[in-house]
């Protein structure tokens, strides 16, 4: 079930760019907020998304709720209540500004989703970084990529104090991170640098390597994966840890959309190298007995297959689907629900 539900969300998604990703007409009349149109599903603005999302999702969901970030920021959940033991949770907007194609297909997904006893509880997280989203940015209000941030206990220690240089960022740090004025001299010295080492023997993969890792001292650099958690990904974890029925999930579905690699009106599924991939492609293309949009086989990429833009990814860590690791494990739930307790008694204290 939770397999079909990946696969029809990806449906969703090729069919809303196959059939009008690119010729959006916002002229275009959406009566009543009808989603069974596809450009309904689509918007302009972070604002516009976010009063489609509810507008669809608070007649349907068996919970709506608006997690603040301040200056009119949320992070909206809709969760549709099935099996406690079965979750999937759908994220968009993790890199910002590519919470536009997510949005799209959490919208026009509204029109088949609905509480079922007997399916997987299903959760939509619309927009995990609204900030970025709202200022076509990638990154969050503090320069941070939320891919690189999801890190708690020992892992986050360990990665804080690891070589910064364990993937080459501080030596090309130059590059990647060019300073002083723009002029064209500094845009001519900046080219030439950058082209010589990407021209070099496996230049270009070490300036992959070292963008996809990323850094955690640089504050202002290009993904800074921060010095500790982000609010808006601490108020989703905290949100999950309150939902009782994930302690007994025993199977759990994590899929978080992103527009900025792949090729184009492509799904692109970065599996686990053990994921049963070509199992998805038998299941019945109908989801709780609806039929959904649904894509093709040859439209699909296995990127779990890629050993090459695996080995690129090899020192990456704190991706935003760890997050779900802290709710699921019993171990780091405790210890959050330890950190919140001294949180609170330290702001007790101080006030």
């Amino acid at each position: 079930m939770a397999r079909g539900l990946v696969l029809a969300l990806g449906g969703v998604a090729l069919a809303l760019l196959l059939g009008i990703g690119w010729s959006y007409d916002p002229v275009l009349p959406c009566p009543m907020f009808d989603v069974s149109l596809p450009h309904c599903a689509w918007s302009l603005s972070y604002v516009e998304a976010r009063s489609k999302f509810l507008t669809a999702m608070q007649p349907r969901a068996s919970i709506v709720d608006s997690l603040a970030l301040g200056g009119g920021l949320f992070v909206d959940v809709a969760e549709f209540t099935g099996r406690p033991d079965h979750v999937v949770v759908h994220v968009s907007g993790t890199h910002g500004v590519e919470g536009y194609v997510g949005s799209a297909v959490q919208i026009a997904a509204s029109a088949f989703l609905a509480p079922n006893a007997s399916g997987p509880t299903v959760v939509l997280v619309h927009v995990l970084n609204p900030f970025g989203m709202r200022h076509t940015r990638r990154f969050n209000e503090n320069n941070v990529d939320l891919n690189r941030n999801a890190l708690f206990g020992p892992e986050a220690e360990a990665t804080r104090k690891r070589d910064p240089d364990v993937a080459g960022y501080e030596t090309l740090d130059s590059i990647i991170n060019p300073r002083g004025p723009l002029t064209w001299p500094a845009l001519l010295r900046w080219g030439i640098d950058a082209a010589s080492v990407a021209l070099s023997r496996g230049g270009s993969a070490k300036i992959r390597r070292a963008l996809i890792t990323g850094t955690y001292t640089r504050d202002k650099g290009l993904y800074f994966g921060g010095r500790e958690v982000q609010p808006s990904t601490r108020l989703l974890v905290d949100w999950l840890a309150r939902r009782g029925h994930f302690e007994r999930a025993d199977k759990v579905c994590i899929v978080d959309v992103h527009s900025g690699l792949g090729d184009f009106a492509k799904d692109t599924l970065m599996l686990q190298a053990d994921f049963a991939y070509d199992a998805l492609l038998t299941k019945p293309r109908q989801f709780q007995g609806i039929a959904v949009p649904w894509i093709h086989p040859h439209s699909l990429e296995r990127m779990s297959g890629d050993t090459s833009k695996q080995e690129r990814a090899d020192a990456s860590v704190g991706c935003a689907s760890h997050m779900f690791h802290l709710v699921f494990d019993k171990t780091q739930r405790a210890r959050a629900r330890e950190a919140t307790h001294a949180r609170l008694s330290h702001a007790v204290q101080m006030t």
